[in-house]
């Protein structure tokens, strides 16, 4: 294992990024002293594996903290926002909030990736297992719902119009907008909207730390500095101030 802690992600292979938004890795080195994590909503699910365990994270709602331990290493896959659901053949909204055991929703295909994983080396050769287990898992096309995929691509855009807009734009009711983004991502469009504002606050910080936060208020697309504090608190447990942090890690 490697002497010092570190963080690092992969982009996924051509015909898995549709699908994966990254794998990566994390790991505490034995002589650092325990640290506690705040993992921000970010729309996604993670299948992880910490050593002994896999099992599935997400999709939040609001932020978790994670107790890290000395000689501690994860590896993880991240599932893109609305494609989940078809992978993993349930509807999301089940898992929200949740930490659950891979193997009460995947069962024989966590037992054979579990296998894998406690035989294999630890580290990056973890990473390629999971990234090559969910290559053999990939739905067919028809099996992703194209119309939430349209809606999410849309609500990452600072100037998207009103979810009743969108809806018309894809031949749904709000209602059965609603009912479909709830299964394939998690949580209904409003939501997944406040949750990609703010990514996008934590990603202009990161990448314009010379903005103040009302600057980085506006930019991100929230109503006033206010409306930002709100949301960081409701889906950040903290000030804006005290998530900037975070942003050194937001992806």
């Amino acid at each position: 294992m490697s002497a010092t802690s570190e963080y690092r992600e992969w982009r996924p292979a051509p015909e898995l990024r549709t699908h994966v938004a990254c794998t990566w890795l994390s790991r505490i080195a034995p002589g650092e002293a325990a640290r506690t994590h705040r993992v921000l909503p970010d729309g996604c699910i993670d299948l992880i594996w910490d050593g002994k365990r896999l099992y599935l994270a997400g999709p939040d709602t609001g932020s978790v903290l994670l107790n890290v331990s000395p000689g501690s290493a994860y590896v993880g896959l991240r599932l893109r926002p609305g494609m989940g659901g078809a992978l993993l053949h349930m509807p999301l909204n089940e898992l929200r909030d949740s930490r659950v055991n891979a193997l009460d929703v995947l069962g024989a295909r966590a037992v054979a990736l579990s296998n894998h994983l406690e035989a294999g080396l630890p580290g990056e050769m973890s990473v390629h297992l999971l990234h090559r287990a969910v290559q053999s898992w990939l739905p067919s096309a028809d099996a992703v719902d194209a119309r939430i995929a349209a809606v999410v691509a849309r609500l990452r855009d600072p100037s998207a119009p009103s979810i009743a807009r969108l809806a018309a734009e894809v031949n749904l009711s709000e209602r059965q907008l609603h009912r479909r983004c709830v299964a394939a991502v998690g949580y209904g469009p409003k939501v997944l909207q406040r949750i990609f504002r703010l990514k996008r606050f934590l990603a202009l910080a990161r990448a314009k730390p010379g903005l103040s936060l009302a600057a980085l208020a506006s930019e991100a697309g929230y109503v006033d500095q206010a409306h930002m504090n709100r949301d960081c608190q409701d889906l950040g447990g903290a000030t804006p101030k005290e998530l900037l942090p975070c942003a050194l890690t937001a992806a």
